[in-house]
């Protein structure tokens, strides 16, 4: 009689195992995250700053993390910058009457504004304005 006593008792720790395991799995699936899990995160951070120093001007096209030695091969006129890595936000507009802002050799049409921000996405470094993005910064569907 022992033996059937137990016998319930089992499937039940069974149970509260499987409710416990399922619970655990769901939270861990749901939490927040404070990255996007591509090398350009951190720069993600710097997006207020970068439309702050375009004035709120054009629309965002996209975010990079690139060196800053190659942000300066690709495109012309750009001031140096070191040799870290910088955060790179583009913005698409008008911005042929923009001041304060380093244009580039190509520049005349001034189609965009590219803000360099510092790796971590929290101080700017530099404002180019630009006829075309030598980078792609957005993702093909």
């Amino acid at each position: 009689m022992g033996a059937a006593m137990n016998a319930p008792r089992l499937p039940r720790r069974v149970a509260a195992l499987l409710v416990a395991v399922l619970a655990t799995l769901e939270a861990s699936c749901g939490a927040p995250r404070t990255t996007l899990n591509t090398s350009a995160s951190p720069c993600f951070r710097g997006l207020g700053l970068a439309i702050s120093a375009v004035g709120d001007r054009g629309n965002l096209v996209g975010v990079r993390r690139l060196s800053a030695t190659s942000l300066a091969a690709r495109i012309p006129g750009t001031p140096d910058l070191g040799k870290g890595r910088v955060c790179v936000v583009a913005f698409r507009g008008d911005f042929a009457d923009a001041k304060d802002f380093t244009h580039t050799e190509d520049g005349e049409a001034a189609r965009y504004a590219v803000v360099v921000l510092d790796d971590r996405g929290s101080a700017m470094r530099s404002r180019l304005v630009t006829s075309r993005l030598p980078f792609r910064f957005r993702h093909r569907m």
